[in-house]
């Protein structure tokens, strides 16, 4: 292991990295926003879920490469994009590579959780520098280049079919060019629902 690259640094995300760099010794990479939230060990206080307070903390990661919007690891002949779509969280970023083999290249979209959770309280749509960035963030994962897409949460996307599928029809189960399009249009309607709701004074 020579790379952990983070999409976003909740608990569930980014709780195992100190112990996965000690033990590889590996780098750590993140988009600025979420470096800063992995060497602090917690969401940051703009995090939408911050008002979990002391629940949300995590060992923190002391080392880590922070990636601008638009750069890059390479390891080899591989070269991952970073891709900053703030949202979910404050420093959230989703990942982009070619695979090839052989003469066939697929364009691979680790796409990061596009949810708006919050905790009690939390408003959205109190910010409408904060929406406006959400909804970018939702468009850029819509347009990429995506022959396979890799949810961070596999409920989030079709995996768990395309793993069952994968299992009789093999790798190229896995290619779907539409699913990140579906994947935004997911999200948009969440993001629309969730502000309707804050709206209505009806969300938690």
């Amino acid at each position: 292991m020579k790379w952990i690259l983070n999409s976003h640094a909740h608990c569930d995300h980014a709780g195992g990295i100190a112990a996965l760099r000690r033990m590889s010794g590996a780098k750590v990479a993140a988009s600025p926003a979420g470096a800063k939230a992995l060497r602090l060990g917690s969401v940051t206080p703009d995090d939408p879920l911050a008002g979990y307070g002391a629940s949300m903390r995590y060992p923190a990661v002391r080392d880590v490469v922070t990636v601008a919007d638009g750069g890059t690891v390479t390891l080899g002949k591989v070269v991952v994009t970073a891709h900053h779509t703030p949202g979910h969280t404050p420093g959230a970023t989703t990942w982009t590579w070619r695979s090839c083999e052989g003469e066939r290249c697929v364009d691979v979209v680790y796409a990061e959780s596009l949810t708006p959770v919050a905790a009690p309280r939390f408003r959205h749509g109190a910010d409408a520098a904060r929406v406006q960035r959400f909804r970018g963030s939702i468009e850029k994962i819509r347009t990429l280049p995506c022959d396979v897409m890799i949810p961070t949460h596999p409920g989030a996307g079709r995996f768990f079919e395309l793993r069952a599928r994968s299992e009789r029809e093999g790798r190229q189960a896995f290619i779907d060019p539409g699913a990140c399009r579906a994947y935004a249009d997911r999200a948009d309607q969440g993001l629309t629902a969730r502000l309707k709701k804050e709206a209505e004074g009806k969300a938690e």
